[in-house]
């Protein structure tokens, strides 16, 4: 503990004792890796980011939420932002907006993944009227993956001849 003039021992914000001048805090090297000089700092700060969108989303915060996105679009064009503005415009019935952003996550997002996005790309398609395309974009996603069921579901709205 490192005593103070008057004798008391000073602590930290988290109240944790100080450590004595000269001296090094042992707990001290356990960064965040989102605020330190590391070179996964700037991913981990991306992600940190990203998160805390979504949550402005859930909150329905949009305004919020497409400021920061923006900004990490600006920084590194990633599926994942491309994902969340997709879905603020689609919260704010700029659906061509949102397919241009869906579309373009789609395609840049891993394989895995790729179903899930082209779905939600055809669903978009329908709320605005775009059956053909619904339905290749379904299509598509199923020969990825052919037993996705919420595609499967889709191809029979999208595909279904009137």
């Amino acid at each position: 503990d490192t005593p103070s003039e008057g004798g008391a021992t000073q602590r930290g914000i988290d109240g944790r004792p100080n450590p004595a001048p000269g001296q090094a805090d042992p707990k001290a090297n356990k960064t965040d890796p989102a605020t330190d000089g590391s070179p996964k700092a700037g991913r981990a700060r991306r992600l940190k980011n990203l998160g805390y969108a979504a949550r402005l989303l859930n909150k329905n915060q949009t305004k919020s939420a497409r400021r920061l996105l923006r900004k990490l679009l600006a920084q590194r064009d990633d599926h994942r932002v491309r994902w969340l503005l997709a879905r603020s415009y689609q919260r704010e019935g700029q659906h061509e907006t949102a397919i241009r952003h869906l579309k373009s996550a789609a395609f840049r997002c891993p394989r895995a993944l790729r179903p899930r996005r082209l779905t939600q790309l055809a669903t978009l398609y329908l709320k605005v009227g775009e059956r053909d395309k619904a339905c290749r974009v379904i299509k598509r996603a199923l020969r990825i993956k052919p037993g996705y069921r919420p595609a499967r579901k889709s191809k029979r709205r999208a595909c279904a001849r009137r």
